[in-house]
């Protein structure tokens, strides 16, 4: 155990960080950061930008700047450092819009006893997040991160250096945003991807695919992926940020049905976050995960290296490779069908 003692300054900023966490959405969706975009205002002129009350922006810009999230000289107020290249929708490395995923509503709702989920075992929700139906992801798939845009690119990459041939034919299974397969495509032209999950989702999988002018090369397979018919075979398929809505037994279930849709010689790649290699301090984003996902799952998490491996092999695949993502804290896992 290392590190400095726990406070009585550490407790009261843990039990208030939700009010941080609730400063920094309502600053987004009104495009309170937008308004400081030119520089330094005071309250009133913000309240004109911003199209709300004058006192409730008075109120909010003061908690804002008491927490760091703008700069104020007591009586105008500004930007962090920072704030111009991050908070600014017009930036293009703006990356605010993330909050509505990592901060969302459904989030908040499902913590909201979390000493229940705790005591149980698992989910208190009729219908949890391994359900396709669950509307949250039809939320994750209108979000792009800088995070999932990190991800896709190491996916990529490890697709290019397996040499994937000229016209690889690949899966994009609990595809989301769908953007695995359409990066590949985009870097392959001859590549054919076909895109698997529930159809709301696949609504927006679809306007990405427009969006890229990859329409013509995408074929969707609504439904469950443990029941809808894959096709197939495969020379790529990709699971993103799926293994870890189920436990292992249903990773492995799920693993032999991607098996058999798999040509041979060709590779499921898995892209998430893991456990298991360092001290839980380094691996935050991955018990963060998988706290939320004993809030809205029977039984998912954020699974260890070691499980992957095991998982793959019981499936049945063979020269199972892990491969950091650079850039963010998750890992791919490449596996070959024997």
């Amino acid at each position: 155990m290392t590190g400095a003692a726990f406070t009585r300054k550490d407790l009261v900023e843990t039990a208030q960080a939700f009010k941080r966490t609730a400063l920094l959405r309502a600053a987004v969706e009104l495009k309170v950061f937008d308004a400081l975009a030119g520089g330094p205002r005071d309250a009133e002129a913000v309240a004109v930008a911003v199209g709300a009350d004058p006192r409730g922006v008075r109120v909010l810009l003061g908690a804002l700047a008491a927490v760091g999230l703008l700069g104020s000289d007591g009586t105008a107020f500004s930007l962090p450092e920072g704030g111009d290249r991050l908070l600014v929708s017009t930036s293009p490395d703006y990356a605010a819009d993330a909050v509505r995923l990592l901060a969302g509503d459904a989030e908040w709702a499902a913590l909201a006893d979390l000493a229940g989920a705790v005591r149980g075992g698992g989910t208190l929700l009729e219908h949890g997040a391994d359900s396709p139906a669950f509307a949250y992801w039809r939320d994750f798939a209108g979000q792009t991160t800088f995070v999932a845009e990190a991800a896709a690119k190491s996916f990529v990459e490890a697709v290019l250096d397996a040499g994937p041939g000229e016209m690889p034919r690949v899966l994009d299974v609990g595809c989301g945003h769908a953007l695995f397969g359409l990066r590949l495509a985009e870097r392959i032209p001859g590549a054919r991807v076909w895109a698997q999950d529930g159809e709301p989702v696949l609504e927006l999988a679809r306007e990405r695919a427009a969006s890229m002018g990859l329409a013509d090369r995408v074929t969707y397979l609504p439904g469950d992926a443990f029941e809808v018919p894959l096709g197939g075979p495969y020379d790529v398929v990709v699971a993103a940020n799926l293994l870890p809505l189920f436990p292992p037994e249903r990773c492995v279930r799920l693993l032999r049905r991607l098996a058999e849709a798999t040509a041979p010689g060709g590779r499921v790649v898995t892209v998430g976050f893991t456990t298991g290699e360092r001290p839980p301090a380094a691996e935050h984003a991955a018990h963060m995960l998988s706290l939320m996902l004993l809030a809205w799952t029977p039984g998912g998490e954020a699974h260890s290296v070691a499980a992957y491996r095991r998982m793959f092999g019981e499936a049945g695949f063979a020269g199972v490779e892990v491969r950091p993502v650079g850039g963010a804290p998750l890992h791919l896992v490449v596996a070959e069908k024997r």
